[in-house]
């Protein structure tokens, strides 16, 4: 629902809660309690999100083209300040 709502900063602190290592090590609960179109949703969601292929290009792409509201992720343009 963020990624739908163009709230890419909440999203990706929801992703990388998910993927801290005592939530990933929950093998069973992933497997039996989490439905198969959650996970590949997730991980769809997730793989564009840790893209670092031509300086995060996908992640920029869908930055420029959502509609406003938008609240975008700002370890993005942090990063960006830093290399400047």
């Amino acid at each position: 629902r963020l990624n739908e709502l163009h709230s890419f900063n909440s999203l990706m602190a929801i992703i990388v809660a998910l993927k801290s290592a005592p939530i990933h090590r929950l093998k069973k609960t992933w497997t039996q309690n989490v439905p198969k179109r959650d996970i590949v949703q997730f991980e769809r969601i997730s793989d564009l999100m840790f893209d670092t292929t031509d300086n995060k290009r996908r992640i920029r792409d869908m930055h420029m083209s959502c509609k406003l509201p938008c609240i975008p992720f700002l370890g993005l343009f942090l990063t960006d300040l830093i290399h400047i």
